[in-house]
């Protein structure tokens, strides 16, 4: 089974920090930096799991919520990652539907990015694994961790 990940962040340097975190078990990475094309992106290519900041460029929370809403009908896991200061942003964010919430450091080598990209990796069909990946993803993991 093909993995399929789409990142939706419109920061060049964390959709490149994103994709190398989970180049080892997906067969496939995306990105985008709108909310449309990100929608439009999960209805025509089926993707397993969609890596989602709310804090992109011309959006607000309730257009990146109502997002989520549409990007879970086509069977496809939200993992939500943002560094926007609001108390309930988390609460709110699985409220719309996100299947986890991960809050975006300042420092992109955040061991929460970390979680995050494991977070991603547990909502993939377990199928989808193939040994030697898995393998490859945990040394990445572990490499970035000891940096």
């Amino acid at each position: 089974m093909l993995v399929r990940l789409l990142i939706v962040d419109d920061d060049p340097l964390m959709v490149e920090l994103l994709q190398r975190f989970m180049e080892p078990v997906c067969s496939f990475i995306d990105s985008t930096d709108t909310l449309d094309t990100a929608k439009d992106k999960a209805r025509t290519e089926q993707f397993n799991v969609v890596l989602l900041d709310l804090n992109l460029k011309g959006t607000g929370k309730e257009q990146a919520f109502q997002a989520i809403r549409t990007i879970k009908s086509y069977n496809t896991s939200v993992i939500v990652i943002s560094g926007i200061p609001d108390a309930h942003l988390k609460e709110d964010a699985m409220a719309a539907g996100a299947d986890a919430f991960v809050e975006k450091g300042s420092d992109l080598n955040s061991h929460k990015l970390l979680l995050a990209a494991n977070i991603a990796v547990l909502h993939l069909p377990r199928d989808s694994f193939h040994s030697e990946s898995f393998t490859e993803h945990v040394k990445l993991l572990q490499q970035m961790v000891a940096a």
